[in-house]
């Protein structure tokens, strides 16, 4: 009976440690242009469902005119109010990945909408009963530039995937720079947050030795 717990003792403890490696990446030429090709890539990754891993808030609308000042902003012209509360989820092997797997483009986490469902968030193509994926590519610097956080600007593409499509059939998407801070330490696992920016909001997650943004 003994040598059946510990049996089962090593079977439990295999099953809840860390995976090695990184999940395989999605395309190599750009990011998903078609629903299919989106269910295809997702079906390559896998997120950290762990509360403490990801986040979940009210995001922040910004509209013209008076009104509550916007967070960390002079500019009295515009307004902030809270707006859809949402959800964001890393792919649970983005911090295993290496500068080669970046610059062929990876899903990094995907967000969704919590409450008030009827409310979309359009600049992070955040739409109702569905999902979006955040797709990251490195396009530009040196791998040591990267690793060292020495390039200040920006090194590739950010991309906000939805499962809803445009009247044409292809994703409804958001498209923007790509940043990336490195981290002298190495992430023990995927972790994914939002991040107030005086002009939007907008998403962290770990990208192997840094963060992307």
């Amino acid at each position: 009976m003994k040598r059946l717990w510990g049996l089962l003792s090593l079977v439990l403890c295999v099953s809840c440690a860390p995976q090695g490696g990184a999940s395989p990446g999605c395309g190599g030429t750009g990011p998903p242009t078609t629903a299919a090709a989106l269910r295809d890539c997702v079906k390559l990754v896998g997120f950290d469902t762990l509360e403490a891993a990801g986040d979940r808030q009210a995001l922040t609308v910004i509209t013209s005119g008076p009104g509550q000042p916007c967070p960390g902003s002079n500019d009295t012209s515009r307004s902030c109010q809270y707006g859809p509360v949402a959800t964001i989820q890393p792919e649970s092997t983005s911090h295993n990945q290496k500068v080669p797997d970046l610059r062929e483009g990876r899903i990094i986490a995907r967000l969704f909408l919590n409450e008030n469902k009827k409310q979309g968030y359009d600049s992070l193509a955040l739409v109702p009963g569905h999902t979006t994926y955040w797709w990251v590519q490195v396009t530009r610097g040196t791998d040591r530039e990267i690793y060292s956080g020495s390039k200040k600007d920006s090194v590739g593409i950010s991309v906000f995937i939805s499962t809803a499509v445009n009247s044409d059939g292809s994703p409804v998407t958001k498209t923007y720079p790509l940043n990336y801070v490195s981290h002298k330490d190495k992430f023990r696992q995927s972790l994914a947050r939002w991040v107030w920016d005086p002009d939007d909001e907008k998403t962290q997650g770990s990208c192997g030795q840094g963060c992307c943004r």
